[in-house]
């Protein structure tokens, strides 16, 4: 077995977290985030798409951040019931939109994009998926 190999079997990409801090209003408390799978980002790029009338195919940029953040932000968990409760909201994508502020949630997405492998801007992932 190659050093590679080795290395590769060792580190699997579906363990691979961070922790990360947002904006200098969440300082004092980082995220911590893990990487998407390959099937994830091929499923929150085919649910990011909308085909209109006319047959055109728009990539919805706010959904895809809204799935890689509520499914890859292991701490807060967007998902926990009793959080929801206490918000007084039934959807994680309500909880995320309570909580954070857009520029917030525009850079936890592109963290989890970063760690992900994409050394991409956002329009440009937006731009290939539009492409795939």
């Amino acid at each position: 077995m190659t050093d590679l190999q080795i290395f590769l079997l060792e580190n699997p990409v579906g363990e691979l977290t961070e922790e990360v801090v947002l904006s200098e209003r969440l300082a004092e408390h980082p995220f911590r985030i893990r990487a998407l799978t390959s099937a994830e980002y091929g499923d929150f790029q085919n649910r990011a798409l909308k085909i209109g009338r006319d047959k055109s195919v728009k990539f919805d940029t706010q959904r895809f951040n809204e799935l890689a953040c509520i499914e890859c932000t292991l701490d807060p968990d967007f998902r926990d019931a009793k959080a929801l409760e206490q918000l007084g909201v039934s959807a994680p994508a309500d909880f995320l939109y309570r909580v954070l502020l857009p520029g917030e949630i525009a850079e936890l997405a592109s963290r989890i994009a970063r760690l992900s492998g994409f050394n991409q801007s956002l329009d440009e992932l937006r731009d290939d998926a539009k492409n795939s």
